[in-house]
């Protein structure tokens, strides 16, 4: 069974639980991070006092539902201290209204970073990519790639232009063309599509 990770009302505007969302979905790809995921139950918070922010991540075998602020009561609380704190809002701050992708999508070639992006005929389009930063398995995309845009995140090593894929939402093991949209990052409050 594939892990189901979802945004609560709110939460999905909330850059935080965005790029949780993003790095729990690139560290469950493979069929054994799939399996130990499936046993996870209860619930763990993360707090950052000093920016007045925190999520609470419910576990229910293979579902996680991040939740905005503090809801229930955790098994689990974990402080995130004011210098962490500092450096992902300066980083936010910086690439405002950047693209993220799961960084695994980026490849890199004699003509430097790219992507292959699933078109609308379920072929692939190799996009270079310029990369502003990698962070916990997301990439922040500076040009290349647009806002919804739809990136391979697993087997490119047998694609080329226009290759022809089936595409799965989500990654890993056999899943050969596993893909990912392309979400915007911003350190407000947002209408833009988060991660599925």
């Amino acid at each position: 069974m594939d892990p189901v990770i979802d945004l609560s009302p709110g939460a999905e505007h909330d850059p935080l639980a965005r790029s949780f969302a993003e790095i729990v979905r690139a560290n469950v790809a493979r069929d054994w991070q799939k399996s130990e995921f499936s046993r996870l139950r209860g619930a763990a918070a993360i707090v950052a006092d000093d920016a007045g922010t925190a999520l609470t991540l419910r576990f229910d075998f293979g579902r996680l539902t991040i939740h905005e602020g503090l809801v229930g009561t955790p098994d689990v609380t974990k402080g995130v201290d004011g210098a962490d704190n500092q450096r992902f809002h300066r980083m936010l701050e910086t690439h405002k209204n950047s693209i993220t992708i799961p960084s695994v999508a980026v490849q890199s070639g004699p003509e430097g970073s790219y992507v292959f992006t699933v078109k609308p005929d379920k072929t692939v389009a190799v996009n270079p990519v310029t990369v502003s930063f990698t962070q916990n398995n997301v990439a922040s995309i500076a040009s290349g790639v647009a806002e919804g845009d739809v990136v391979v995140v697993d087997g490119q090593d047998k694609l080329q232009a226009g290759s022809k894929v089936d595409p799965h939402s989500g990654g890993g093991g056999q899943n050969r063309n596993a893909e990912s949209p392309a979400s915007q990052a911003q350190p407000e409050a947002s209408s833009t599509r988060g991660a599925p």
